[in-house]
C-alpha cells in the first residue's frame, strides 16, 4: 500500500489556518492549494509522518515528486482507498471533498495522473468558476 503526501506551499492564509486549527479548519476548496510532494510505501499514517520527518530510515520507501519540507500540521495524506487524513496537532483528522463534487472529480483525475507517473499541475482557483 502507498500513501501520498500533499503539502501547501502556495497560499499563506490556508497554511496559517490549517497549521493552527488542523483538520477542523479544512474546507474542500483549500485542497486546490496543495501539491503532491511525495509517495511513501506503507499503510501506516504514523510511519508516513516519521519517514517524511526523516526520523526513521526511509531507504526505498520515500519517493519525492517535488520539493518538500518535513511533514507537519496541515499536510494531507491520501491512502490507496482515497481517504484523506490531515496531520493535526495530535494525531490525524479525516478531511473530505464531498461537499464540492466537481472538485472531487478533479482530485480523482489528478490521482489517476499521478498513478500514471505524470506530473501534477496546480489547479487555478478561477477554474472552479
Amino acid at each position: 500500500m502507498t500513501m501520498k503526501l500533499y503539502q501547501n506551499r502556495v497560499n499563506y492564509e490556508v497554511n496559517s489556518r490549517v497549521t493552527f486549527w488542523g483538520s477542523r479548519a479544512f474546507e474542500p476548496k483549500m485542497f486546490l492549494n496543495y501539491n503532491h510532494v511525495a509517495t511513501v510505501d506503507t499503510d501506516d499514517l504514523e510511519e508516513v509522518f516519521n519517514i517524511c520527518n526523516f526520523e526513521v530510515d526511509c531507504e526505498g520507501k520515500l519517493t519525492r515528486h517535488a520539493q518538500m519540507y518535513s511533514a507537519s500540521v496541515g499536510d494531507i495524506i491520501i491512502d490507496d482507498e482515497k481517504r484523506m487524513h490531515m496531520i493535526d496537532m495530535s494525531g490525524f483528522g479525516r478531511v473530505h471533498l464531498r461537499m464540492v463534487p466537481h472538485l472531487r472529480q478533479k482530485v480523482a483525475s489528478t490521482l489517476k495522473r499521478v498513478r500514471n507517473k505524470t506530473y501534477l499541475r496546480m489547479f487555478k482557483p478561477e477554474a472552479l468558476k
